[in-house]
Parts: C-alpha cells; structure tokens; sequence
C-alpha cells in the first residue's frame, strides 16, 4: 500500500509592543556586556576546574591566577596570569600538552549563546 508524504509547517511569531525593537538596539551593548560578565566568570571557573582535571597544578599558583580582564567595551580577556601557564595549554619538547583554556571556553560557549538569547527575549517581552 502506498503512503503519501505528510506536509508539515511550521510558524512562529513574536508579539512585541511598538518600541520594543527600538529599544532593543539602544540596549543591546549592555545586554550582551550583562552576559558576557556571567559568561567570564564561568569561563573562570570551568578554566579552574580543567587545570585540575588535567593535573596542572603544582603549588597551585596557576589555579589561583585565572582573571579576567575588562580591556574594552564587550572584550575580556579570561586566563591565568602565571608565565608558565602556557606550557601546560600547549606543551613543551620536555612537557605534553594538558589543555585547560580551551576546553573550558568551549564549555561556556553554548551556555553563553544561550543566556544571550535568552536575555534579548526577555527584553523583547517585557518592553
């Protein structure tokens, strides 16, 4: 017995009150500046976890060094501050790499874009 293909579709709206999108572009630097200081700060502390995770940490000098700085508008900068940090992100011909920072930004990335979107839709529905 033949089946016929079902069609399926789909549609979506969202309602908004007349100045909503006005308003979101003039708010829209601090609502991702708002995301991006939470997301830093999770960047820190996933970062944190990996360092021990992968078994750098000595005295725990990288661990405590991880920061994060504001350098501009919608830039921070999230990362440990020791000068040997690097050689356990990397390696070294003496040492293999144990990487830290980049599983931890790839940790925070989807929660991030999240939050972000999450963030604009709550403002979109409450203007």
């Amino acid at each position: 017995m033949a089946r016929k293909a079902a069609a399926v579709g789909v549609t979506a709206s969202i309602t908004t009150k007349k100045n909503a999108l006005p308003k979101l572009a003039s708010n829209a630097e601090r609502i991702v500046e708002d995301v991006l200081d939470i997301a830093a700060i999770q960047a820190v502390n996933r970062m944190q976890h990996h360092i021990v995770r992968v078994r750098f940490v000595d005295t725990g000098a990288t661990l405590s060094s991880v920061t994060i700085k504001r350098f501009a508008r919608l830039e921070r900068a999230i990362g440990p501050t020791t000068e040997y940090a690097v050689n356990g992100e990397f390696g070294t011909t003496r040492m293999k790499k144990r990487p830290f920072a980049a599983p931890a930004l790839k940790d925070v990335k989807p929660m991030a874009e999240k939050a972000l979107g999450e963030a604009i839709v709550k403002f979109v529905k409450a203007n």
